[in-house]
Order: C-alpha cells, then structure tokens, then sequence
C-alpha cells in the first residue's frame, strides 16, 4: 500500500505532498475531459455556438482551469498533478468540438487527435503551470 505522505522532494513537487489528493485530482482530470467533451458536444450539436460567443468560453475555460490548478497546488502541490489536472477539461473541450480547436485542417481521425492532444498538452503546460505558480505562491505567502 502507497503511503499517504511523501517524504522525497522530487516525488513531493511533482505529486504533491499527499498521494491521495493527488489520485484525487487525476480522477476529477478524467470527469472534467468526459463532462467538457459531452457537454461541448452537446450545446454544439443542439444549440450552436456562434463566433462571438465561442472566445468567451475559452476565456471562462481557461480561469477555471487556472483557478483549479491553483486551487490544486494551493491545497496539496505537484506540478504534474497540475499539468494533467488542466489537460483533462482542455483536451475534453477539443473533442467535444470535433477536434477542430487545434486542428485547421480536416483530415484522419487519427491526425485530428494528435494534434488536439498536442494543441491540449501545451495549453495544459501554459494554464497548469501558472495555476501552479499561483497556488503555490499564495501557499508560501499565506504560511
């Protein structure tokens, strides 16, 4: 059984200090891609999204991505834990939209999901990482 508390300063700024949150946050990463792929899917096949309304979303997207993560970080740390915590919702959003967030061009299945997961995974490192900073920062400041 993997304990609770780690005392490893490489395993801690990665996974944080507990392991059982940090299980946790994966958990909520895998409901946060399948709610934001569901979801999208659905207002975009029933209701549409129209060209002004779609930067909003991004831009309400991406605070709580950055305020979960910060969240995250503040409460427990673990950088990757932040990077996957952001990953799940942002690539849930580019499945949602039929892979058409990140990629321009229709082609395969295949290459549309590289490239969302590609597109997901350097948005992920962006907003997860200043999710981090953020909640990490307030932690220290706070303490």
């Amino acid at each position: 059984m993997a304990r609770a508390e780690s005392d490893d300063p490489i395993n801690r700024a990665l996974f944080g200090r507990s392991a059982v949150r940090a299980r946790r946050a994966i958990a909520l990463a895998g409901a946060a891609f399948v709610a934001a792929a569901a979801g999208l899917a659905i207002v975009e096949r029933f209701y549409g999204i129209d060209a002004v309304v779609r930067p909003l979303w991004w831009q309400a997207g991406a605070l709580v991505v950055v305020a979960a993560t910060a969240a995250h970080a503040y409460l427990n740390g673990g950088l990757l834990v932040c990077w996957l915590l952001a990953f799940g919702p942002l690539f849930g959003v580019s499945a949602g939209l039929g892979g058409a967030v990140f990629a321009e061009v229709r082609s395969g299945l295949l290459a549309t999901a590289a490239a969302s997961a590609v597109g997901a995974g350097a948005a992920a490192v962006l907003l997860g990482g200043a999710g981090f900073l953020i909640g990490y920062g307030l932690r220290y400041l706070l303490r």
